[in-house]
């Protein structure tokens, strides 16, 4: 008798489950549908409150009691009293769920406990306690990622020499305009220059140690030019300075040293001085004369280091259309089986240099880098000694056409930079392996090293003669 009322209430409790559910799916639907009925639905809750009886109700009792069943809304707290299986039909099928098993099924997915899906166009609050322990040092984070370039890392800032008086400013400036690198100097001009790929490398790394030294001072900002006539455009004179003319730097020195207010026109001056004394400590003494030649032309308000520094560069390269495409035959021309050593560093540093120089040359109107020129340079890494290290190359140029077939213009895009960087990281696998067979290659008249093989081959002649001399003498005694 127990078990089949037990079986009776709980039929009957599932039955009214049932239809609660498919009524407020159906309340759900009119909602999303823009129905009246739906405004004042919401998402519903069902609840079972079981008869209060003080006793076991009997079989019949069962029967006809109607179990209640209390819906509550986020806008009403209404009770829906639903009526049992013996005095209403079957629920009909539901409207997207079908039969009313597949109703409880999801009924009871619904039900379970779930984590809340956050809008993701919702804006996340930082906790302005946040904080990390880093080595046992407990730090906080910052809710905002904070400003970094060459001012913020400047390791005498400019602002603080509002704190030094005397002696200890002009030490600071000594140390400032003191000689620091190696001098810049006279280089060869000629289009088909043997040591081109040499000089173009070696002044790429002489300007980058110039701007390290000036930002290590926060002297730097001087060398932002800007065209007060063009809405303060800016260009970095330290890379760009071949798309800059003459005329352009003077103006922007003018504009600092003229329109601004202090503190940041007094820090302007010194910069220009400062940078003017660098250049005259940093540059041999023939090369300095000539850049003075045009330099002392110009205004004092137009004069500084960004100035001199621009006429200095003009007078080391050779901007010419024809010197571009020189450089360009030279590195398409590399072959590292004739490099002593077989040095992929070497070249890699040769190339970097070059695409350097020709980036400094292009303009937003006419690149100079040829479209070919990353397939050429990979093909250059295919010309060592080591058919392994060469293989790594071939196929990934094989790969790349395959891509580009296959995927037109979404196929991924490779820089040069990244081919030097891979060339870089495999040269050193290879050598640390003991697998860098090109090690053993000799010396041969290269760009880079013709200026060193140059001098040995002279130094080696000397000592022959002396030798042979020293050895005739020898034989005359005897």
């Amino acid at each position: 008798m127990a078990n089949e009322l037990r079986d009776i209430v709980l039929d009957d409790i599932e039955t009214e489950i049932d239809q609660a559910f498919t009524d407020e799916t159906e309340g759900i639907l009119g909602n999303l549908t823009g129905t009246p009925e739906a405004e004042n639905r919401g998402e519903a809750q069902a609840e079972i409150i079981s008869p209060r009886t003080p006793t076991q109700p009997t079989v019949e009792e069962a029967s006809t009691r109607i179990p209640r069943i209390r819906i509550r809304t986020p806008a009403t707290d209404s009770r829906v009293m639903a009526t049992s299986r013996a005095t209403r039909p079957p629920p009909p099928p539901h409207p997207i769920f079908g039969s009313s098993e597949a109703g409880r099924n999801v009924s009871s997915s619904l039900n379970r406990p779930t984590m809340s899906n956050p809008n993701p166009n919702s804006a996340t609050t930082a906790n302005t306690n946040n904080t990390v322990v880093i080595g046992g040092v407990t730090i906080t984070v910052a809710q905002t990622e904070k400003r970094v370039d060459e001012t913020t890392t400047a390791f005498y800032p400019k602002a603080g020499r509002e704190l030094l008086t005397g002696d200890k400013l002009t030490d600071l400036f000594i140390k400032a305009v003191a000689e620091s690198q190696k001098k810049y100097d006279f280089i060869n001009l000629e289009i088909e220059d043997p040591e081109m790929l040499t000089d173009t490398y070696n002044l790429e790394m002489a300007i980058d140690k110039t701007k390290s030294n000036h930002t290590r001072f926060d002297m730097h900002d001087v060398f932002t030019i800007i065209d007060p006539d063009n809405g303060f455009k800016e260009t970095d004179l330290y890379t760009s300075h071949s798309t800059l003319t003459e005329a352009d730097v003077a103006k922007s020195n003018q504009w600092y040293m003229t329109m601004t207010e202090d503190p940041h026109n007094k820090w302007f001056r010194q910069n220009m001085k400062l940078t003017y004394e660098y250049f005259i400590n940093n540059v041999e003494e023939k090369l300095a004369m000539k850049v003075k030649e045009t330099y002392m032309n110009y205004p004092v308000k137009q004069r500084g280091g960004p100035l001199f520094f621009k006429i200095m560069i003009d007078i080391l390269q050779n901007n010419s259309s024809e010197a571009a495409q020189y450089l360009i035959s030279t590195v398409k021309n590399i072959n590292i089986s004739t490099y002593d050593g077989e040095n992929v560093n070497e070249v890699v540093s040769l190339i970097r240099g070059a695409t350097n120089r020709l980036n400094n040359l292009s303009s937003s109107k006419k690149d100079l880098i040829p479209e070919d020129f990353l397939t050429d340079i990979i093909k250059i890494f295919q010309t060592t000694s080591v058919p392994e290290f060469n293989n790594l190359f071939t196929y990934y140029s094989h790969a790349s056409e395959v891509n580009t077939f296959l995927m037109g213009a979404s196929a991924p895009t490779v820089t040069i930079e990244q081919i030097l960087k891979f060339a870089e990281i495999q040269y050193r696998k290879f050598s640390q392996s003991g697998k860098w067979t090109g090690a053993t290659t000799k010396l041969t008249e290269t760009s880079f090293f013709f200026r060193r093989q140059r001098i040995n081959v002279s130094i080696a002649e000397e000592t022959i003669t002396f030798l042979s001399v020293r050895f005739q003498r020898m034989m005359q005694e005897l």
